[in-house]
């Protein structure tokens, strides 16, 4: 008696070739010749992003300032209590920042702009997100 591990295995190798999906489910022949690839610095995304920052005044007003120099929308802004980052007596919050659609190039500059901040004290978290509707 085969193990099902064996069966499955067996299913597969008498599947007929031109019936599987390929790695990672590419079809190569199915692109079109006349398709371009976009730069990712010219894709246009919303992103997420999480600074962690001294908990000083006017720190989120620097950091919403630079994003709207470069043009960039915010959508939602929500700063924790210090105490609930680093413990009672903390000196430093994290910044959660969701934007509107930005191109990447442009979000990339902000961020270098934003990471030199003094006040900035770790590296920037920057998550693409995506609307699947």
């Amino acid at each position: 008696m085969t193990t099902p591990y064996v069966q499955s295995r067996t299913v597969v190798a008498e599947a007929d070739a031109a019936q599987r999906v390929p790695p990672l489910a590419f079809h190569p022949d199915a692109m079109n010749d006349h398709l371009d690839v976009v730069p990712m610095r010219e894709v246009v995304t919303s992103y997420y992003l999480r600074l962690r920052v001294a908990d000083e005044a006017g720190v989120l007003a620097k950091v919403t300032g630079l994003l709207a120099e470069a043009g960039i929308s915010i959508d939602a802004v929500l700063q924790r209590e210090a105490d609930e980052i680093g413990g009672e007596g903390s000196t430093q919050t994290d910044v959660i920042i969701l934007t509107h659609d930005t191109r990447e190039g442009t979000l990339d500059d902000a961020i270098a702009e934003l990471q030199a901040l003094p006040t900035v004290l770790a590296p920037i978290v920057r998550l693409r997100k995506e609307e699947l509707s």
